[in-house]
């Protein structure tokens, strides 16, 4: 329980203090008393109260000098100031020692009580949020697997991760300090048939922990990450003619013993933590072959490029960043240029036939992905497989393989724009039935976007375009006509009218009344009391 030492030089208010007011009635220990500031620093060292109350002015040491002895040695300890009128002076220096309170004498028991009470619920408050911390520092410890796998999963996703160097050694990762790593991807190819949703997590967690003690044989450093439903990626230290072999014989084993089909793709050496985006993206790449090339095979992102020709970083992110954002939002213009510009990128490295074909084929595959991700199924909207994989000896120049690529993207561009302004209308007639039921609610531009998961500009834009208003009229405009509605139907004050359309101030719904309409509420109730009911409407 908190103790208080009471610290007052004369008898009277001393016993005053410790006497009338019922200390342990009110959840407090031992109270200690000393009759100046010397012997209450003695008392403060020998017990340690969690609360001193003092007076200032005192012989031997005042409570000044006391205050400023038990904040040096005690910080965390409260002292509450007695003080008298003349003493404002020692008031003042009372507030720079960071005293949690002080009282002026004369002063009633109650009024000191309340202010003890007060402290009292700071230090009752601060030893629970220590309590809590404690607790949750050993849950931290018991669950270390877990936050190894979040902070991958933050790297992976290119999330920015505060100080990671500084994690690792509390998350037992310190390989990631000094080694080189390999970032691979293991695609799960599910079974066909209707198989319900709980059944692929099931399948997924087979496969997690089969793949994690296969780990555990190797004898190989691995981390392991259930990344995504039909996504496992592992972070190993091994050479890549180590891990190729592995997971060859891993993928072969799952199928025999599980009826699973593997496929993996393994991404550029790292040698800091923050190239672990590039590299898992680079795996992803990798693992998009097998589209091109059959499932249940080891791909490496030097696979793209045949006899390990290398083409520009400019080619890579034109084609990897660029030209994938670009599908996504339908932009086929754009993305023409951005064909014609890899083609010539193309050109000047001289790459050989079939490293062109590899080039183009992760165009397409990125096509494929992009289409892939709005719902659709590429090759059966093309009709047949082959499409998407092209031979450069199959054109006689670049401009015939130029306008087939072309074809290619602007049949899929066509469904993508078709896709986003079916959704956008959605989306925009969403947001509208929600601010007809919930107007008398808080509504913002910004709380929509972010319950939407869309930026607040671009909803901004998209509810222009589809409603010819702006967002705030169009909020407005629901309040004006219920309130109207309100008006006519109802004895409501105004400033409960106000209340009940989302206006929290009355002034300024009868602004935007009178903006809107012409009039201000109670001109306009009036103006309906007079028989203009049918014209007001």
């Amino acid at each position: 329980m908190i103790r208080v030492l009471v610290v007052e030089d004369e008898d009277m208010i001393r016993e005053k203090i410790k006497h009338n007011i019922d200390w342990h009635g009110n959840g407090f220990g031992e109270i200690y008393e000393a009759a100046n500031g010397a012997e209450a620093w003695e008392l403060f060292q020998q017990h340690r109260p969690e609360i001193v109350i003092t007076d200032i002015q005192m012989p031997e040491m005042d409570g000044i000098v006391l205050t400023e002895k038990i904040k040096q040695a005690y910080p965390d300890c409260k002292v509450v100031i007695i003080s008298g009128h003349a003493e404002f002076d020692y008031a003042k220096e009372s507030i720079r020692l960071k005293v949690s309170d002080y009282i002026l004498k004369p002063f009633r028991s109650r009024n000191l009580l309340a202010k003890v009470l007060k402290v009292k619920e700071e230090i009752d408050s601060s030893q629970l949020d220590v309590q809590e911390r404690e607790i949750m520092r050993r849950q931290l410890i018991e669950n270390r697997k877990l936050l190894q796998e979040k902070f991958f999963r933050d790297l992976l996703s290119h999330c920015v991760v505060h100080e990671p160097y500084k994690q690792i050694s509390f998350l037992g990762l310190e390989e990631l300090q000094s080694c080189s790593y390999h970032t691979v991807v293991l695609q799960i190819d599910f079974p066909p048939g209707d198989t319900q949703h709980e059944d692929l997590y099931i399948y997924n967690l087979i496969l997690y922990q089969w793949i994690e003690r296969k780990i555990q044989d190797s004898e190989q450093k691995f981390f392991i990450i259930n990344y995504k439903l039909d996504q496992l990626v592992l972070i190993g230290f091994a050479h890549m003619h180590t891990w190729s072999s592995l997971l060859e014989g891993w993928i072969e084993q799952a199928w025999m013993e599980k009826g699973c089909r593997l496929t993996a793709g393994i991404g550029s050496r790292c040698d800091s933590l923050l190239e672990m985006h590039g590299s898992y993206q680079e795996a992803c790449s990798a693992v998009a072959l097998s589209t091109i090339h059959g499932k249940g095979i080891v791909f490496t992102y030097n696979d793209l490029n045949s006899e390990r020709e290398q083409y520009s970083k400019q080619l890579q992110m034109l084609v990897e960043h660029k030209l994938y954002r670009q599908m996504k939002f339908g932009l086929f213009q754009d993305i023409k240029s951005d064909i014609k510009e890899i083609l010539e990128e193309i050109k000047q490295a001289r790459l050989n036939a079939e490293a062109s074909s590899n080039i183009i084929n992760h165009m397409l595959l990125l096509a494929y992905k992009a289409i892939s991700e709005l719902g659709f199924n590429a090759f059966y909207l093309a009709g047949r497989e082959d499409l998407y994989r092209v031979d450069v000896h199959d054109f006689h120049d670049f401009e015939a393989l130029y306008d087939h690529i072309c074809q290619i993207f602007e049949h899929f561009t066509e469904l993508i724009q078709t896709k986003l302004e079916n959704r956008n209308v959605s989306l925009v007639m969403t947001i509208k039935q929600y601010i007809d039921e919930h107007y008398n609610k808080h509504i913002t531009l910004t709380s929509l976007a972010k319950e939407y998961n869309i930026s607040s500009s671009y909803l901004s834009i998209l509810f222009r375009e589809q409603t010819s208003q702006n967002f705030m009229d169009y909020l407005m405009n629901v309040r004006i006509q219920r309130a109207k509605e309100l008006l006519r139907t109802s004895d409501l004050r105004i400033y409960e009218i106000a209340e009940r359309i989302g206006y929290r101030d009355a002034y300024y719904f009868s602004t935007a009344f009178k903006k809107a309409v012409g009039i201000n509420p109670t001109e306009y109730r009036e103006y309906l009391d007079t028989g203009g009911s049918r014209a007001a409407e």
